[in-house]
């Protein structure tokens, strides 16, 4: 349901609602109960999507304002149903939103930690922090470490948090995402929009192709280009705006195997409309990796190498995150290397120092500028590793999470363990025109 933020009456797919039908102030209680949520979902510079589950039918009654203290604004949908999904528009960018939730009884949920800030305006440039965890829903005091450390030494103050794949282990069933995600993130999930991506333990529930299953209907995808770039129509894969920096996720096990041509020229037709100066994408399996996988021999790995970084490179993207390798792997600045380890050439390592902030990489704009790939797929659990894939600067069997910061021409990417420590971080200059300009 979408409904207008500007006036006292509530756009539904059918008509209008008259308010009068829920007459009752956002200071009742309702004696439903909550089962999961609330959680943001697609957030934009004017709208963002609430959703939440209740133990019995409801209607759907969301109060908001810029005052926690006087949610002056109201918004209902008379259907009565368990599963609830409201999209508010109309909203100001870069406005702070405090809100509550209900049904015509009363208010479920919502106090001063139920909160939520609208994006910039796409194409202006804003300072940015990204939180980021892979393979991480376990439902373990290992992925609650892995939480706490950011929460607590960096204040959990993302103004959003990807998720890289294998978000619920070990099959992606209802059960195990309400314990390993929205048990778990409970806190970060209210007041921040988290952006999923498809791992093949998510796979075991659902599936890309026909886009059902326990991932596809417990999150909220952009696919008609609502959130920015291009239109994909398929909730698989998607991208979305936070002011200059565009990001593109990609379905890398189920219709990423069926029909990656098809994603692949929606990739390259989004970031070519992109508004971005920085573009940034994720996606579960890795083209490298010598962690708990092997991207010399495993399927997968291979067909992201061969098929979607060369069209990524060639779009300009700056940094690919990825999950599945239950290891941090990072490379330099790097073009060109679609092959097995052992051909690797000098030639693709564009910059092969630490890239520390003092020393940045220098990333030309455009084509083949050079692109730094990210494993971190440590947020549950981290496992041996296999070897050193000759392409990366950082290797470590080590837990934790990422913290990315973009403000102006700078981007500063930070590996933080489960104790809240810095273990990597490197940065990215951007410096003018791309090397397939020279």
């Amino acid at each position: 349901m979408t409904v207008s933020m500007e006036g006292a009456q509530v756009q539904k797919n059918e008509g209008s609602v008259d308010l009068s039908a829920c007459c009752f102030t956002s200071h009742e209680a309702s004696s439903a109960l909550l089962i999961r949520g609330p959680y943001l979902q697609v957030g934009t510079d004017c709208s963002i999507v609430l959703r939440w589950e209740s133990d019995r039918p409801t209607e759907s009654v969301v109060y908001i304002g810029t005052d926690p203290h006087s949610l002056t604004r109201v918004s209902t949908d008379l259907t009565q149903s368990t599963h609830h999904e409201v999209e508010l528009v109309g909203l100001e960018p870069e406005t702070h939103y405090f809100y509550a939730i209900g049904d015509c009884e009363g208010r479920i949920a919502g106090d001063d930690s139920h909160h939520f800030t609208t994006f910039p305006r796409q194409g202006v440039e804003r300072p940015l922090r990204v939180w980021v965890v892979g393979d991480a829903g376990r439902a373990t005091a290992d992925q609650k470490r892995v939480f706490d450390a950011f929460e607590s030494k960096h204040q959990g103050d993302a103004q959003f948090w990807l998720m890289l794949g294998d978000n619920a282990y070990n099959d992606g069933t209802l059960d195990q995402y309400q314990k390993g995600v929205f048990e778990m993130y409970e806190p970060l999930l209210k007041r921040s929009v988290v952006w999923p991506a498809f791992g093949n333990h998510d796979g075991h529930s659902a599936s890309s192709m026909t886009e059902s299953g326990p991932y596809f209907d417990l999150f909220t995808f952009p696919k008609y280009g609502e959130a920015g770039g291009a239109p994909s129509h398929h909730a698989g894969y998607y991208s979305f705006d936070y002011g200059a920096v565009h990001f593109v996720c990609l379905d890398s096990f189920g219709s990423g195997r069926a029909s990656p041509d098809e994603m692949m020229e929606w990739v390259e037709k989004d970031i070519a409309a992109s508004k971005g100066r920085w573009n940034v994408a994720f996606f579960h399996h890795p083209p490298y990796t010598k962690g708990s996988h092997d991207s010399d021999i495993e399927r997968d790995l291979i067909g992201i190498r061969e098929k979607v970084i060369p069209v990524l490179e060639e779009a300009g993207v700056d940094l690919v995150l990825c999950g599945h390798s239950h290891s941090y792997e990072r490379t330099g600045l790097i073009d060109g290397h679609y092959g097995v380890s052992s051909t690797l050439s000098p030639d693709s390592i564009l910059d092969g120092s630490g890239g520390r902030p003092d020393n940045p990489y220098e990333k030309k704009e455009g084509s083949h500028g050079g692109t730094v790939y990210v494993v971190a797929g440590t947020s549950g659990r981290a496992d041996p590793l296999r070897g050193r894939h000759p392409i990366m600067v950082e290797t470590m069997d080590v837990m934790g999470s990422l913290l990315i910061d973009v403000e102006g021409d700078l981007m500063v990417v930070r590996f933080i363990d489960d104790k809240g420590d810095v273990r990597d971080h490197f940065a990215i200059k951007k410096v003018g025109s791309g090397r397939s300009e020279n």
